[in-house]
């Protein structure tokens, strides 16, 4: 056989198209075990949920070492964020990953700047304190107030200040 020739077992198995179980990828896994990992799974992602709209609901947060505070951004920013979205959604991630990456990595950056100041002294968030800040953190929180922002949840410093 040659180097290019594939094997006729490699095609019957990678060539179906169905739905692979658990049970089925690791050799010997029982049922039992394969439905406890499924809510394992279940589990996981009612808990992150959680902890993302709990996330979404503060105003403060602690990045590193410093604690932040949640600005209010204008309508200007918000449209300038939306329209950097519209273009990452045309980037084809596959086909330009760079593209895609850099593109990303300029909104995150600018929507940190836009919405996060620090809490001692109201000052903005800098490109060196974007790049320095942890990302599993940074993002977290960065997704966090976006989906408020989107889902119209109340800015509770801001209406508190208005009403």
């Amino acid at each position: 056989m040659s180097e290019t020739e594939k094997p006729k077992e490699f095609d019957a198995v990678f060539t179906k198209e169905k739905e692979v179980k658990p049970s089925e990828v690791i050799e010997g896994i029982t049922q039992d075990a394969a439905t406890e990992i499924e809510k394992t799974k279940g589990q996981l992602e009612k808990d992150f949920w959680k902890a993302f709209q709990k996330l979404a609901s503060q105003d403060e947060y602690t990045i590193g070492d410093l604690v932040w505070k949640r600005r209010a951004i204008t309508r200007k920013e918000h449209r300038e964020i939306l329209g950097l979205r519209r273009q990452l959604e045309k980037i084809d991630k596959n086909v330009d990953v760079e593209q895609h990456f850099d593109l990303e990595e300029v909104i995150y950056k600018k929507f940190a700047h836009y919405c996060l100041i620090k809490k001692d002294s109201g000052v903005q968030m800098s490109d060196e304190e974007f790049d320095n800040a942890p990302n599993e953190i940074l993002q977290r929180v960065l997704d966090a107030i976006f989906y408020k922002l989107e889902a119209g949840l109340p800015f509770v410093q801001q209406a508190s200040k208005t009403y």
